[in-house]
């Protein structure tokens, strides 16, 4: 019968930690409605989002909901908004491809998406 080896005065390796990295997927701009395909790797983005140039003033609406491409039914309506803001909204699903359906009256926006990669990174 054999017995184990074990390494003697040589501490254990420390754990991998989990870290999130992010990377730019896209920046868009319109006025009025659209639809933008986005593909994810990961299933876990942030979205950031502004409005500006509202005409005529107090009439800008800006709504932006995350739709399965797949199957087409809305997962989650991350902005509803009235005039002109700005601000971000972070999104975790399967990876999958995505349909960002913007509904905007009377301004311009940008929306800018980075994927969140979720990895494991020596210590």
């Amino acid at each position: 019968m054999f017995a184990p080896l074990t390494a003697c005065g040589r501490p254990a390796p420390p754990a991998p930690r989990t870290v999130a990295v992010t990377r730019p997927a896209g920046t868009w701009q319109g006025r009025g409605d659209s639809t933008i395909g986005f593909p994810s790797e990961s299933g876990q983005f942030r979205i950031t989002w502004e409005t500006h140039g509202e005409q005529p003033a107090g009439a800008g609406r800006f709504r932006l909901t995350v739709h399965s491409a797949v199957s087409g039914r809305a997962m989650e309506v991350l902005v509803d908004q009235q005039g002109e803001q700005r601000g971000s909204a972070d999104f975790a699903d399967l990876p999958r491809v995505y349909d960002f359906m913007i509904a905007s009256a009377n301004v311009d926006w940008t929306v800018s998406v980075e994927e969140v990669i979720v990895t494991t990174q020596a210590q």
